[in-house]
């Protein structure tokens, strides 16, 4: 038997989907409420509509005087003396000064004069205020729209004419005062100013002109400090630059003299000189050597150049042949290798792939047997054994094939480069042959050509003369090498003549450094000089500062003060003449807002209502206290269908084919199901409350496991108000108390019913202590000698939350079905019978839902399969017509 948990979930009605049908069930259950609160909706829709008729019929004609002006700014703009970037430039065109006219139009001053005006004693200040309103009809066009509400005809024209008038007077008093005379003053002021400011120009130029040393930059600096700046940049880069080719000269000379090799020196002074090579310091190719030909200090160290390389190329030429002659037949391969070039072997491949196929219908399989025994388990399991068994075999067959080919790839790798290595050499030592002859011929046709120059240079210079001595080197290497180059000290020459360039280069940068020393004194006397002409030149650009803040000072303010003459310009033209027009409610729209109003305030109150009700309505809500799987929906009958019913509980007997009939046959199924996983011999079928149809419920279960071929037991064990014997009209002179108190045997009590494959345990004789008894041991024995006769029990008991006869049966029973009325049971009846079971630690199977309405059949997708079944009965017990709720002194009609 398996275990599970006493409150295990078993899904016999599948919840909706969250993603699909989560906004219908909550469209369902907002109309279930509007339908359970239509009484309230009506009172709202009353109540408003009542009030909207008040009001119509209160509501009196109102006039409305409106008109509109057109706003004309007369005169310039503010003189723009303060450059592109004036903030003020924009002023007209803009809407701030309209915005400030709508302020003046319902401003004090301007209704107290329209009140004088319209001579209307009656009207105050403040309601012409809030009655009157200026807009702006559209924001490009510089109009204003007034209006004015009242209650009679005369009065709105004549409040509308005074507020225009008074508007306009307002204008003329406030907005056309002269300001000439202080525009003037502020003029004088500024004209005074700007003379002064060019006479201070004209100073401060004349200075600059007579002392152009004492100009300074944007950042303050005079001319003979930024030239000072420069000599002293200049100084330190020669003195950096000479610190360098000293450096690279006491390098070079100390390798030599250690006797390095001529490329070392070179490489060493290049890095030195953090160039990365020597090309700015080299020596000059002999000026003896023809244009375009080769120099022979050239061709000797190319010459020994590509000696060096031909050596270099010998040595790896013969490492490689060691390395192809000690090399084996069979090189080591990496297992790495060895596999990826396996794995990629399409039959390796397609093994694999069969391999993972089978490992995961290995896996589904197991999740879905009972046993690891199962033929279909143990099948795999072989077939999987057997393709591991066949990638072994293919990996042990192609293992050391794989291992050759890659080894046999790799030497003729190491071959193709001997070969190249071998090319290489011959090809050095055919341009070593090159170069020797060329060096020879070189010898040999500049050695005429060097003695001629040097005898006629040095009868024109004398013997002392530089490039005489040049010649004569020159000369002295051709004779000296006959021909041949240098084996032990390549690039010789090279280097001496690098060594004479470097140090010709530090003696002309030392005289450009005494020089430019020279220069810096000079200009350090110069600026010590004019530091007293400085201070003047100071003193003129402060005074100018100072006179030109003053002047844009003046200058904006004679902005402002042109501002404000600017308004003096402004009128108003009247472009629409009042026009006073009635204006009363429009019914239709008000009888509509009210109908409106009326509904959302009735669904509103009918929402709170159902906040406030505590019952179960639908089986939404039921799912969303109970955390249990809900595995029948029992139908609600109306009063004519309760009439044509007759015995509720034989329902299922009389009327097989009936919807309600095939409720009760839905729970059998899930039971069945259940049945398949954990073993649910002995149910206990219960209620919290009496009336909720435990008894029917009962009744109908066992009837239909009866039909379908079970042999059934139904126990009335509700000691206290049993209902079973009279329901199959029986007797119940004997039953289960005789079983419990005087220990007959169960088959002498058991009675046959009408509905073969079912018998019934009554409740037998009323006894005065129905707990205690069933409290004893002869329970468990009772129903353990039943175990043994019936494919099922069916045990009918008391509600649960009334006493505490269920909590003892659910201690001997296989599993609980609950039952719950909806619309009768409230919330926390419950949790509490949620919390008395998870106590009791019963094995709850689930609940089955009485009384469901129709709309919630339909939405649980229920009723709509029954009636596709259904399609050619001619009488049904359950429509889909609109449900009757039927209730009987608080009880959930049709159960018992």
């Amino acid at each position: 038997m398996y275990e599970t948990h006493p409150m295990q979930q078993f899904a016999a009605v599948p919840r909706p989907d969250g993603h699909t049908s989560k906004p219908l069930e909550n469209l369902h259950t907002y109309v279930g409420i509007v339908r359970r609160g239509w009484r309230l909706i009506i009172i709202g829709v009353l109540v408003a509509m009542t009030a909207a008729v008040i009001f119509l019929a209160r509501s009196k004609t109102v006039y409305r005087a409106s008109a509109r002006l057109l706003v004309i700014q007369q005169g310039g703009r503010p003189i723009q003396v303060a450059g592109n970037n004036d903030p003020l430039q924009n002023l007209q065109g803009s809407n701030d000064s309209l915005t400030t006219h709508l302020m003046i139009i319902r401003s004090q001053v301007v209704a107290e004069q329209a009140v004088a005006l319209s001579g209307l004693n009656t009207v105050s200040v403040p309601s012409v205020i809030g009655n009157l309103t200026a807009k702006l009809p559209n924001d490009s066009a510089r109009v204003i729209e007034i209006g004015y509400k009242a209650k009679s005809r005369d009065e709105a024209a004549r409040v509308m004419d005074g507020v225009i008038r008074s508007y306009n007077r307002f204008l003329n008093e406030n907005y056309q005062k002269s300001t000439n005379e202080v525009i003037s003053l502020i003029v004088r002021a500024r004209d005074g100013l700007n003379l002064e400011l060019r006479s201070l120009e004209k100073q401060y130029l004349e200075y600059r002109q007579k002392n152009p040393a004492y100009s300074t930059d944007e950042r303050g600096h005079t001319f003979i400090a930024r030239r000072l700046d420069q000599w002293d940049q200049a100084k330190n880069q020669l003195l950096a630059r000479s610190l360098q080719l000293k450096s690279q000269l006491e390098l070079g000379r100390k390798l030599a003299g250690d006797g390095a090799d001529p490329s070392t020196i070179i490489n060493a002074i290049g890095q030195l000189s953090g160039l990365g090579g020597i090309t700015q310091t080299a020596p000059p190719v002999p000026e003896a050597a023809p244009a375009g030909e080769p120099s022979f200090e050239g061709l000797r160290d190319d010459l020994a150049d590509t000696e060096d390389q031909r050596k270099t190329a010998e040595q790896l030429l013969s490492h490689l042949q060691r390395e192809l002659a000690n090399s084996a037949s069979t090189q080591e391969v990496s297992d790495r290798e060895i596999a990826e070039v396996f794995d990629a072997d399409p039959a390796v491949a397609d093994a694999r792939a069969r391999l993972r196929e089978t490992r995961a219908k290995l896996r589904t399989t197991e999740r879905l047997s009972r046993s690891s025994r199962d033929p279909s388990v143990v099948h795999l399991r072989k077939r999987i054994e057997y393709l591991e068994e066949e990638l072994q075999r293919l990996w042990e067959d192609q293992k050391s094939i794989i291992a050759k080919r890659l080894s046999r790839d790799s030497n003729l790798e190491v071959t193709a480069t001997v070969r190249q290595a071998e090319a290489d050499l011959v090809i050095l030592k055919a341009k070593e042959a090159t170069l020797r002859d060329r060096l020879h011929e070189f010898a040999s046709e500049q050695l005429p050509w060097l003695r001629q120059e040097h005898e006629q240079l040095a009868r024109l210079r004398g013997a002392g003369y530089p490039q005489v001595r040049l010649l004569e080197q020159q000369i002295a290497h051709l004779e000296n090498s006959g021909a041949q180059p240098p084996r032990h000290r390549p690039g010789g020459r090279k280097v001496e003549a690098l060594l004479d360039s470097i140090a010709r280069g530090l003696e002309s940068i030392e005289v450009i450094r005494a020089d430019l020393q020279k220069k810096f004194d000079e200009d350090m006397n110069a600026s010590k000089k004019a530091e007293i002409g400085q201070l003047e030149e100071v003193n003129l650009r402060n005074n100018l500062d100072r006179q030109r803040t003053l002047f844009y000072s003046m200058v904006d303010q004679l902005k402002q003060a042109q501002l404000g003459s600017d308004f003096g310009s402004v009128s108003a033209q009247t472009i629409n003449p009042p026009a006073v027009a009635a204006e009363r409610p429009n019914p239709a729209s008000i009888l509509a807002l009210a109908l409106a109003g009326g509904c959302g305030l009735g669904t509103l109150a009918a929402f709170v209502a159902n906040m406030l009700d505590a019952r179960v309505h639908t089986v939404a809500e039921l799912r969303g206290l109970v955390d249990l799987p809900v595995i029948g929906l029992i139908p609600q009958l109306s009063s004519d269908q309760i009439q044509a019913t007759g015995v509720a509980g034989l329902l299922s007997h009389e009327k097989p084919r009936s919807a309600l009939a095939e409720s009760y046959k839905s729970i059998r199924t899930n039971l069945e199901s259940l049945r398949r996983s954990r073993q649910a011999q002995v149910l206990l079928v219960s209620s919290a409350h009496p009336g909720d149809g435990k008894s029917t419920t009962a009744s109908n279960l066992a009837i239909t496991l009866a039909q379908a071929g079970r042999r059934v037991l139904l126990v009335d064990a509700d000691l206290r108000t049993p209902s079973l014997h009279s329901m199959y009209n029986l007797p119940r002179d004997r039953g289960l108390t005789d079983a419990l108190e005087r220990g007959v045997t169960i088959a002498e009590l058991v009675q046959p019913t009408a509905v073969n494959h079912l018998d019934l345990l009554t409740a037998g004789p009323e006894v005065t202590t129905p707990a205690e008894l069933l409290a004893s041991h002869r329970l468990g024995k009772v129903l353990d000698e039943i175990r043994h006769g019936y494919d099922t029990i069916i045990i009918d008991s008391s509600p649960l939350l009334a006493v505490t006869d269920p909590s003892i049966i659910a201690a001997v029973a296989d599993g609980i079905l609950l039952v719950v009325c909806i619309a009768s049971t409230w919330r926390h009846d419950i949790e509490r019978t949620t919390e008395l079971l998870e106590t009791l630690g019963a094995p709850v199977l689930g609940i089955v839902i009485n009384s469901v309405s129709c709309d919630q059949l339909c939405h649980n997708h229920i009723a709509r399969k029954n009636r596709a079944y259904q399609a050619g009965q001619v009488t049904t017990v359950v429509t889909c017509g609109r449900a009757i709720t039927a209730q009987r002194n608080g009880e959930c009609a049709p159960m018992v």
